[in-house]
């Protein structure tokens, strides 16, 4: 007759002593495993015939126990068997079919009183079977020299004085009956030294896992019991399960009750039992219960056998031995040549014992899928395995790529692991997405690699390798997705890559573990068919479980986190196993000793399929190879101007990428790094010897450590309209005979100021012009800006939007979607041929650059002078005859030569405010300096004088007979300067005003080109009064006007109305 627990736990009832259910198989613990347990009958007291609690005892009869490593007493303990509630064990000589071997006890006689285990019913009434009459005698007997139980907060008063010497072994304790825990838990309080105290509570657990099937329990982590190979129920972690009776031991009298569960509480002392104990059992150092915990590992041993039903909880410590460094690398020395892990335990179906469940990817993969809805398990079950494939193969053999798309909660703890290449996140597009597109080539290089050795596949690879061929070895990559489907989602690119992966895996090594909760739509109808390992853990639905099983089991799972269905080879039910909980630590110990174990073979990192990360900054050139690979032949003139460390996937490493000599190059970006780049390629031309002009705020900076630099050419501000319409006008007029570059910062600021000058549209039409003619005549081009990407920039060879300001916008640019965002500053991405490569911009070197001197020297305009007064004798001594010096301008920012010669006009016009009194006060005033006879406003009737001058202001406003005097002064040979508003000029019929009208013109303002001849408007430096143009012979000369001293107006010497002999 089976043991009445183990049915009654199949049939999810309970059972009181003498009860046994309809439905219990005919087989008790022994016969089911032979010599597992001994139940024997017992001499008394003799059961009445037909008593079922009897018969269960007579058909255990005879049953033994291999004997194992116990305490300390002569002979080890065998283990104890019980049945059902209130059963006594009796320990005597007639019983020893019954466990107790003799030497059991301190003193190896193998008397004893028995105590009984209540297994989940309160205790029966006194009129009952057989053995609960014996049992209430055992409770009758058990006072005479040992502890008592006390059924309240204090134990009765114990009798003093120890036993003496030869006396028979104290008995532990009367029957102990443990009932239905209440809501708010409850507990036994087992008082004593530490040794007696833990070994009677030992005891108790191993009769009740002999006596029941439905027992879950929680013991102290210093018990060991993770060490056992076959304990799937044993941990550390919570109690599990619904239904049955729960079991909790702790050693800490402070610990609070456990709900729902009984506790069995281990102390030094009644006093310090807890108050919420419904028992106190006070323990004499000397009880005959004394087992230690091989004992105890034994008979959890037996209970596979006896439960006939998966563990809610398996320790994966139970398996994977001690996280060691020492032991680890022993493993490895001889590691299996698949790719198999322990996933959980399952059930024998030859002998109904547990026994891990494995899983070898590399013989029955290769690749896998998990899937499970949310609380399944899931992560648990990754996290496991991944640990045990760890544990049993180095990094050497093993290298793992995790993906995490739930912002790296699963995945966290193996980011230390020697064998990973790198986690993965969702919070972490761009390096998701650059490992992922490295798979394509590690799948092309190990297609190489094996044709190099003629290799079909991984394992004949490696077997030609043993035999002395030449080639490299490969390890295994295993690439794990958590959340497969919002992976895909958010790359659905990647796919066609893992259906590639997924058909060659097998023979190149390559393996996918893709878990998710719900497959359907996610993993395509290509993947699947390679993926021959699934395993499905508790789904919602019955359409989840046929989408990944063939079959609706899933549906069907008890809610145990863990349970699954594993489909490899035979289908069987698995509990998977459990890291146990965050507080014991077991993960960082077993990773820093994996860490431990590969430093100490030296195996080094784990392999991985992509480059190195950029760095953050980088000034100097790394060591690295150019991308793209130059082509065969003399180097172009002037070289090429390395900017950019880059990230070439397809060959998976770091390369560098140079602006070729020539080439037009388009920097944009918002607050990213954009003139830093520009700076890098000024100071790279600078050392290499291009010429280089720079326009730009920030600009030379770091480029141009000294302004004398030789090879440095024109310097300015972008926003600078005359300065840049000079260089661009005279660099784009014919071809360059030596190498020259352009470096415009920030190439808006200019369009801007030219559309404001010209009018809209104009200064987008000049920077296209610009490219377009650059290109033409060999002129190397570097231009930044802000996004979006103006129009101008698309016809440029190459583009480099740098990874600031907005995503949309980058993406309107070019940019991939996994790259657009925020990221280091000077990240970017370079568009170039037709494709998108990402980059870091290198800093410009910093240090005195080249020195000497060029010949001819580089073109080197200068900005017009905002403010110009020169001294008497500069002016005279940068004069000639028949010329006056207006101011400062030209291409150098020289003097400016107006010709005042005889029977000639020179016009000075502008509106209001624009100075053009003061200029004509500047001109009269050096005439007169250098000896000339001037009159300001009026002849007053005097001859004109040959050599003399005439300066008339407002003639637009001025009396007929003021204009027919300047009529004469031209007569008689002498010069008239006038001034004049623009309309007034245009509109003016006197003679006087026809001569200024094809005259030399000082323009201070916008004026019709018709007057001038030239457009004179991009040379206008906006409306700062002085600054104007000198149109003369269909040039025109940028010039800011001398302010002589500081004065001008019409009053004081000198002033108009005046005559200067």
């Amino acid at each position: 007759m089976p043991p009445a627990g183990a049915g009654a736990a199949r049939a999810g009832a309970r059972l009181r002593l003498g009860e046994r259910h309809p439905g219990a198989p005919g087989r008790d613990l022994a016969a089911r495993a032979p010599g597992a347990l001994a139940p024997a009958r017992c001499g008394r007291p003799r059961a009445r015939r037909g008593d079922p609690a009897a018969a269960a005892l007579r058909a255990g009869a005879g049953g033994r126990l291999p004997r194992v490593a116990g305490s300390g007493d002569a002979a080890a303990p065998r283990v104890l068997g019980g049945h059902d509630a209130h059963v006594p064990v009796h320990r005597s000589r007639r019983c020893a079919a019954l466990g107790a071997a003799r030497g059991a006890r301190g003193d190896g006689r193998g008397h004893g009183r028995g105590a009984a285990v209540a297994a989940a019913a309160p205790r029966p009434d006194r009129g009952g079977s057989a053995p609960a009459a014996a049992a209430r005698r055992s409770r009758r007997r058990a006072g005479h020299g040992g502890p008592a139980v006390a059924h309240g907060r204090h134990p009765p008063r114990a009798r003093p004085g120890g036993r003496a010497p030869g006396a028979r072994p104290t008995p532990a304790a009367a029957p102990v009956g443990i009932g239905r825990p209440a809501a708010a838990g409850g507990g036994i309080a087992v008082c004593g030294a530490p040794e007696a105290a833990g070994s009677l509570a030992r005891w108790l657990l191993g009769q009740l896992l002999l006596t029941r099937a439905d027992v879950t329990f929680r013991v102290p982590p210093g018990w060991g019991l993770a060490g056992h190979a076959t304990v799937p129920t044993s941990g550390t972690g919570p109690v599990a399960g619904s239904g049955g009776l729960h079991i909790a031991v702790t050693e800490d009298p402070a610990a609070p009750p456990r709900t729902g569960a009984v506790t069995i509480v281990v102390c030094p002392a009644a006093s310090q039992a807890p108050r919420w104990c419904s028992r106190v059992i006070p323990v004499a150092d000397d009880h005959d219960r004394r087992v230690r915990l091989p004992w105890l590992r034994h008979v959890l041993t037996l209970l596979p056998a006896a439960a006939g039903a998966l563990p809610t909880e398996a320790l994966l410590p139970a398996v994977l031995g001690p996280a060691e460094p020492d032991a680890i690398r022993r493993d490895w020395r001889d590691p299996p040549a698949g790719l198999a892990a322990p996933v959980g335990v399952r059930q024998d179906p030859d002998t109904g014992r547990l026994v891990p469940a494995r899983v070898d990817l590399a013989a029955e993969g290769p690749h896998a899928l998990v899937a499970g809805t949310t609380g399944s398990g899931k992560s648990e079950l990754l996290l496991s395995w991944l640990l045990a494939l760890a544990r049993g193969h180095p990094p050497s053999r093993l290298s793992l790529i995790l993906v995490d798309y739930k912002g790296g909660a699963t995945f966290g703890e193996l980011a230390g692991l020697p064998h990973v290449a790198g986690v993965l996140t969702d919070l972490d597009p761009p390096g998701t997405a650059r490992a992922l597109a490295g798979l394509r080539a590690e799948v092309q290089r190990r297609e190489r690699l094996l044709a190099e050795t003629g290799a079909a596949d991984l394992l004949e690879h490696h077997a030609r390798l043993g035999r002395g061929l030449p080639g490299t070895p490969l390890c295994r990559l295993l690439l794990v997705v958590d959340e497969f489907r919002a992976m895909s989602e958010e790359h659905p690119d990647v796919l066609d890559e893992l259906v590639r992966l997924a058909a060659q895996g097998r023979s190149l090594g390559l393996h996918l573990v893709l878990a998710t909760q719900r497959p359907g739509g996610a993993v395509g109808a290509e993947i699947r068919a390679n993926i021959a390992v699934r395993l499905c853990l508790r789904v919602l639905e019955e359409g989840d479980s046929v989408d990944v099983l063939g079959e609706p089991g899933a549906a069907r799972l008890p809610p145990v986190p863990g349970r699954f269905l594993l489909r490899a080879g035979t289908p069987a039910e698995v509990q998977s196993f459990w890291v146990g909980p965050p507080h014991a630590g077991y993960v960082p110990r077993l990773v820093a000793a994996l860490t431990g174990a590969a430093r100490a073979t030296e195996s080094g990192g784990a392999y991985r399929p992509w480059a190195p990360e950029l760095p953050d900054r980088a000034r100097a050139l790394p060591p690295v190879a150019p991308w793209p690979t130059p082509a065969p032949g003399p180097p172009a003139p002037g070289g090429e101007l390395p900017l950019l460390v880059v990230d070439v996937t397809d060959e998976q490493r770091l390369g560098h990428w140079a602006l070729p000599a020539g080439e037009v190059l388009v920097v944009a970006g918002r607050r990213s790094g954009r003139t830093t780049a520009a700076a890098t390629l000024a100071r790279a031309a600078l050392d290499r010897g291009v010429v280089t002009h720079l326009l730009g705020r920030d600009l030379p900076g770091p480029a141009a450590p000294h302004p004398a630099a030789p090879w440095l050419g024109t310097t300015g501000e972008a926003g600078d309209v005359v300065l840049a319409r000079r260089l661009l006008g005279i660099l784009t007029e014919e071809p360059r005979t030596r190498p020259e570059l352009l470096v415009l910062d920030d190439a808006a600021a200019l369009e801007r100021a030219i559309d404001e000058r010209l009018g809209p549209g104009c200064g987008a039409e000049a920077v296209t012009e610009l490219l377009r003619s650059a290109r033409g005549n060999g002129l190397g081009l570097v231009l930044t800006s802000e996004l979006p990407l103006p129009r101008w920039a698309q016809p440029a060879d190459h583009r480099l939007v740098l990874t600031g300001g907005e995503p949309d916008l980058q993406l309107l640019a070019g940019v991939p979607k996994a790259w657009a965002g925020h990221a280091p500053r000077g990240r970017g991405t370079l568009l170039s041929g037709g494709r998108a490569i990402r980059g870091q911009v290198l800093l410009p070197l910093e240090g005195p650059g080249p020195a000497g001197r060029v010949d001819p020297p580089p073109l080197r305009l200068r900005p017009v002078p905002a403010l110009v007064d020169l001294p008497a004798a500069a002016a005279r001594a940068s004069g000639r005859a028949g010329w006056v010096v207006v101011g400062l301008g030209g291409d150098d920012a020289a003097p400016v030569l107006a010709p005042v010669t005889p029977g000639q006009v020179l016009t000075v016009v502008g509106g209001p405010g624009r100075g053009r009194t003061t200029a004509a006060t500047t001109i009269g005033r050096r005439v007169a300096e250098a000896g000339g006879e001037v009159s300001f406003g009026s002849a007053g009737g005097r001859t004109p004088v040959a050599g003399g001058l005439l300066v008339l202001d407002d003639v637009d406003r001025t009396p007929a007979a003021t204009l027919d005097e300047g009529m004469a002064w031209l007569t008689g040979g002498g010069a008239v300067v006038v001034t004049t508003r623009p309309d007034g000029l245009v509109s003016g019929f006197h003679p006087l005003l026809a001569r200024a009208r094809d005259g030399a013109m000082l323009v201070l303002g916008p004026v019709p080109a018709a007057l001038t001849g030239v457009d004179v408007r991009p040379w206008l430096g906006g409306r700062r009064p002085g600054r104007g143009v000198l149109a003369l012979g269909g040039r025109a000369i940028p010039v800011q006007v001398d302010r002589a001293g500081g004065s001008g107006g019409s009053s004081g010497s000198g002033g108009l109305g005046d005559s200067v002999p």
